[in-house]
C-alpha cells in the first residue's frame, strides 16, 4: 500500500477530499470499523499520474458535466468501444454502455458516473490538467450538488440537462 496523502480540494464546493495511504474517505472508515482493508476493486482505483492527465484529455474533449435537479455526473460520449472501455477501467467507476448508432452505422459508446462523491473523486484526479473553462464549471457542478442556492443566471452558463 502506497504511504502518500492526497489532499484535493475543489473551489467552490467548499469540502475537501482526502485520500491517504491511497485510501479514499469511504475506505478509511471502512478500516476503522473492520480493521481490514477493502477490495478496491469492488469500489474503485486510484490512477497513476499518467493515467489521470490522459483521462483529463479524453474528458477535455469527448466529456461532458450532467445534472438532473441536484444530482450531477460525468459523461463521455464517443464510437471508439476500446477508448471508452479504458476511460471505465481507469478509475474502475461508472458504467459503460452501448448507446445507439450513428448515421453511418457506428455504434455509440457512453461511460457515465452519478453521484456527488464519485464525481469529486474523478475531479480530483483531473484537476491539474482540466483547462480554466472546465474548472469553473466543475465548480459550478458540485456546488449544484451540494444543493446550495446556485443561480446560473449569476453565470450566464447553462447546465446541461438529462
Amino acid at each position: 500500500m502506497r504511504k502518500t496523502n492526497r489532499v484535493c480540494y475543489i473551489k467552490g464546493c467548499g469540502r475537501k477530499a482526502v485520500f491517504k495511504n491511497g485510501l479514499c474517505k469511504r475506505d478509511q472508515v471502512f478500516v476503522q470499523r473492520t480493521g481490514e482493508i477493502p477490495d478496491r476493486s469492488a469500489y474503485h482505483r486510484i490512477p497513476s499520474k499518467e493515467e489521470a492527465a490522459w483521462f483529463s484529455g479524453i474528458f477535455e474533449g469527448e466529456g461532458c458535466f450532467i445534472t438532473k435537479g441536484n444530482a450531477i455526473g460525468l459523461q463521455i460520449v464517443m464510437t471508439d468501444r476500446d477508448t471508452i472501455e479504458r476511460v471505465g477501467s481507469i478509475f474502475n467507476l461508472g458504467k459503460v454502455t452501448q448507446n445507439g448508432t450513428t448515421s453511418s452505422n457506428k455504434e455509440i459508446w457512453r461511460w457515465i458516473i452519478q453521484g456527488y462523491d464519485r464525481t469529486q473523486f474523478v475531479l480530483c484526479f483531473m484537476w491539474p490538467w482540466l483547462g480554466a473553462r472546465r474548472r469553473t464549471r466543475a465548480s459550478e457542478i458540485m456546488m449544484i450538488g451540494r444543493g446550495s442556492k446556485y443561480s446560473r443566471a449569476e453565470t450566464g452558463m447553462l447546465v446541461r440537462q438529462e
